[in-house]
């Protein structure tokens, strides 16, 4: 699970690559699971990109560290890292790119958009 001081990749071509959890959003007690949103402070960016370093974004979980059950398969599933992508206040994704896989859980979450875009979905 995804808690505040947690770092985690940004898989997208924003111009960040890796920033800290900083907040939980609808969360009771403060873990991220896949497809829920969260608030990161950017730590690490590319030069000459939209997002630049200490800025506070927005983003969505796509895959995390931490072993997933899925009923309906019967099995586990987990990923050697944790990554987000950055979502636009009230606009969505705006990366053109996504870089790696993501979940199923993503479509439960309206996160239709982002799904379109990933290039292999688990």
């Amino acid at each position: 699970m995804i808690t505040i001081k947690t770092f985690v990749n940004i898989a997208d071509n924003c111009g960040a690559r890796i920033g800290e959890c900083i907040k939980v959003l609808r969360s009771k007690y403060y873990n991220a699971k896949l497809a829920d949103l969260i608030i990161v402070a950017v730590k690490v960016s590319l030069i000459g990109r939209r997002v630049k370093r200490h800025d506070v974004i927005t983003g969505v979980v796509i895959r995390m560290r931490k072993p997933v059950f899925r009923k309906d398969l019967d099995c586990w599933i987990s990923f050697n890292e944790n990554a987000m992508i950055y979502l636009e206040p009230k606009k969505g994704p705006s990366s053109t790119r996504m870089f790696g896989p993501g979940t199923q859980e993503l479509r439960l979450a309206n996160q239709t958009r982002i799904l379109s875009k990933l290039p292999m979905i688990i």
